[in-house]
């Protein structure tokens, strides 16, 4: 009777510790939606791939950056990629948050 119990015990103990080992404090890590954050309002938004080098050459060597560079919008959305390119070079850990994702910047129309 005793080894009966004792068997059952054991059993019971040894599923509980593989249960809490298998189990315990779990990660639940879902896929998010960059577009989410993205307002439905917004004018324009840029998708922007390895922003770290794409905008330092799309700045340095485009004529069209040169152009747009003297509308309102086009300083904003400067202002907010050197921003994120600071960060980017100066955080290891946030470049390595970023990964390979792009970066999302939306233009919001004012008025």
């Amino acid at each position: 009777m005793r080894r009966v119990f004792l068997v059952i015990l054991l059993i019971a103990v040894g599923g509980a510790a593989v249960w809490t080992v298998l189990r315990w404090d779990p990660v639940h890590t879902g896929n998010a939606d960059p577009w989410a954050a993205i307002p439905d309002q917004a004018a324009v938004i840029f998708e922007i791939p390895d922003p770290y080098r794409t905008w330092d050459r799309f700045t340095h060597s485009s004529l069209l950056w040169h152009s747009w560079e003297t509308e309102q919008g086009a300083a904003a959305l400067g202002v907010a990629m050197s921003m994120v390119a600071e960060r980017i070079g100066s955080d290891p850990a946030f470049r390595e948050a970023l990964g390979t994702d792009p970066v999302l910047i939306a233009l919001l129309r004012t008025g």
